[in-house]
């Protein structure tokens, strides 16, 4: 009910991401008096609930597993989860929004990166898909292939 709450219902202007399993909503999160906190809440499309795959639930459980344990700043940072009707994943979310938007031509940052800049990225990326890759049990799949 609460994650309801914080997205307003899953409203579609607060989608800030989807890809072929899941949506991701931002939302502000209430900590304490006075205290709010950014978060990104993904929400794992599978249909009804009661009919989740073994291997789909297998596979929600890994990724919640590698992100509990993660320490590494290129990974962002697991918050909360709820497995119950409907699976939800609280993240941390990145402040500058998602590099592919970043990047894109119509950000007009892409023309304004220094070559350093484009080797502290491409540095970035590698670390994170090495600790995601060098992980038991391991969380990297492609969706879109």
């Amino acid at each position: 009910e609460a994650v309801r709450h914080w997205t307003k219902e899953f409203e579609a202007q607060r989608e800030i991401g989807k890809g072929a399993t899941s949506t991701v909503y931002g939302a502000w999160v209430k900590l304490g008096p006075g205290m709010q906190h950014l978060v990104a809440i993904k929400k794992i499309n599978i249909g009804d609930a009661k009919s989740i795959s073994k291997e789909d639930l297998a596979f929600i459980e890994q990724e919640i597993a590698v992100l509990s344990k993660n320490n590494n700043r290129y990974i962002i940072k697991l918050y909360g989860s709820c497995l119950g009707d409907q699976p939800y994943l609280i993240l941390e979310q990145g402040t500058r929004g998602d590099l592919l938007s970043l990047l894109s031509p119509s950000s007009g940052l892409r023309d304004k990166l220094t070559p350093l800049a484009r080797m502290r990225i491409c540095s970035g990326i590698a670390a994170g898909l090495n600790f995601l890759h060098s992980n038991d049990p391991k969380v990297a799949r492609c969706e879109e292939c």
